[in-house]
């Protein structure tokens, strides 16, 4: 299975970059989306940027984060995830949606018994 959270490209530095994931500034390697530019949202996984998506994907998918955290969802795009008036929420993993990048490994392990 994939993971991955929607970042906000802040800064670059030549294969190097940080995002913004909705208050936490983290480092990302940019090989895989080369061409990523300032301002830009990525899909982050493993300190990897792995895939460019538009602002309102972003958007929908905080949203969505907001309410598997026990939030109240409301409209996807009822703010956007840099809007200074939505509240902070830590940033949190989410699988990725059908027709978008394909999972980086096999099936998922069974999980360890006690």
């Amino acid at each position: 299975m994939c993971v991955a959270v929607p970042g906000k490209l802040v800064a670059i530095q030549g294969s190097e970059g940080t995002v913004d994931l909705q208050g936490s500034r983290l480092p990302v390697n940019l090989t895989l989306v080369p061409e990523a530019t300032l301002g830009a949202w990525v899909l982050v996984h493993a300190g990897f940027a792995i895939q460019e998506i538009d602002a309102q994907s972003a958007a929908e998918t905080h949203e969505l984060l907001r309410g598997l955290q026990g939030g109240r969802a409301s409209s996807p795009t009822a703010s956007a995830p840099d809007d200074p008036s939505a509240s902070p929420t830590p940033a949190s993993p989410i699988a990725c949606r059908a027709g978008s990048s394909p999972p980086l490994s096999g099936p998922a392990s069974p999980e360890p018994t006690p």
